[in-house]
């Protein structure tokens, strides 16, 4: 059952990327320091997070969700073996694609 939100001008809608907050969480805030100010806004407790429209709305955005993948591919490359920069690799490559596909799997 998706988190509904309730909108300012209108009735309660699902929220968007709702999935990801938990794995948000998860990330120390060592990797979420290198990741930008947008990231680093949103808060740390999920109570201040659901009563912040701003951060909602952030969260709601693609860009969060981009955020979410590419902090998740940081995260896993240094045990994928590979022994290079991951910026080195297009991202079509099988390898890059490896592990981002674990994370947009949430969804499905």
């Amino acid at each position: 059952m998706p988190i509904m939100l309730t909108r300012k001008d209108g009735p309660p809608t699902p929220f968007r990327n709702a999935e990801y907050i938990p794995f948000y969480y998860f990330i120390p805030k060592s990797i979420l320091s290198r990741c930008g100010a947008e990231l680093n806004a949103i808060p740390r407790n999920p109570q201040v997070l659901f009563h912040n429209r701003a951060a909602c709305e952030f969260v709601e955005s693609d860009l969060f969700r981009l955020l979410i993948i590419d902090a998740a591919t940081f995260m896993v490359w240094p045990y994928m073996g590979f022994g290079e920069y991951m910026e080195i690799y297009s991202g079509y490559d099988p390898a890059w694609r490896s592990p981002t596909a674990r994370t947009t799997g949430f969804k499905s």
